[in-house]
């Protein structure tokens, strides 16, 4: 596997786990959405219950940063944390926080 690829698949997995670790239960948490932690190039807003998931998207970042030297120049980050859970289509209590 050559760097490239190797950094699209790293840079895919760090994209899934970022999905996992801004999964959110809209019934169960009064205040989602209020923890952040930092994505390749910008800090995301994650679900800080769901500890598992954001350290290892934590590590997928580490590692693809360590060996993909992303280039984060001129890149516009969102504002953290959003504060903001939007539903997951189909559900009623499960969201994924903006």
């Amino acid at each position: 596997m050559d760097g490239h690829q190797n950094a699209s698949v790293i840079q895919s997995q760090e994209a899934t786990l970022q999905g996992s670790a801004r999964r959110t239960d809209r019934q169960q948490r009064a205040d989602p959405c209020l923890a952040t932690t930092q994505a390749a190039c910008c800090p995301v807003t994650i679900e800080a219950s769901n500890a598992g998931a954001v350290d290892n998207l934590n590590q997928a970042v580490a590692m693809y940063r360590a060996r993909c030297n992303p280039d984060c120049a001129g890149g516009i980050c969102q504002p953290v944390p959003s504060r903001d859970c939007v539903p997951l289509p189909g559900s009623v209590s499960q969201g994924r926080c903006r």
